[in-house]
């Protein structure tokens, strides 16, 4: 006797871990509610890309984003107005030939663009980036708070 097996399988790759990702953008929004506010609202976007890892530190905020194939030259970290925005632009081989007729064509080749807000408890004036074999690593220094002022007002 022949079984047949049913299973349910997902459309897609993103379809089967959005109940994950949901769990986790809720524990993250739970945990850390004010870590949004401080680096922007959409930085767990579905779909974004660069995809990003942002970590809270203790003397900084660390996004690690993933690029594969490409170098340093080929990606920007640009700050302004509080906005910090990673880009990049990945090129085939053959795009400046005109002549070039592909068999397959399947790699993206595009621009891309991602942004961060940060606030007034960032230092965006002494912002490092890193690039390694792929991962671009971004240090956003936190300020020191202000303390509080006590003292005793003269009455005049």
């Amino acid at each position: 006797m022949t079984r047949k097996i049913h299973a349910i399988v997902p459309a897609s790759r993103d379809e089967f871990l959005q109940p994950f990702h949901s769990v986790f953008d809720q524990l993250v929004g739970e945990t850390f509610p004010d870590m949004s506010k401080d680096i922007g609202h959409d930085f767990f976007a579905k779909g974004a890309y660069p995809r990003v890892d942002v970590v809270d530190g203790d003397e900084a905020i660390y996004i690690e984003a993933e690029i594969p194939g490409l170098n340093k030259d080929d990606v920007s970290v640009d700050v302004k107005d509080n906005l910090l925005t990673i880009s990049g632009r990945r090129k085939g081989i053959h795009e400046n030939d005109k002549n070039t007729r592909y068999i397959v064509k399947e790699l993206k080749r595009s621009q891309f663009s991602r942004s961060f807000t940060l606030t007034d408890k960032l230092d965006a004036a002494n912002i490092e980036a890193e690039f390694d074999k792929g991962l671009l690593t971004v240090v956003v220094p936190k300020l020191e708070p202000t303390k509080p002022v006590a003292r005793t007002v003269d009455i005049k």
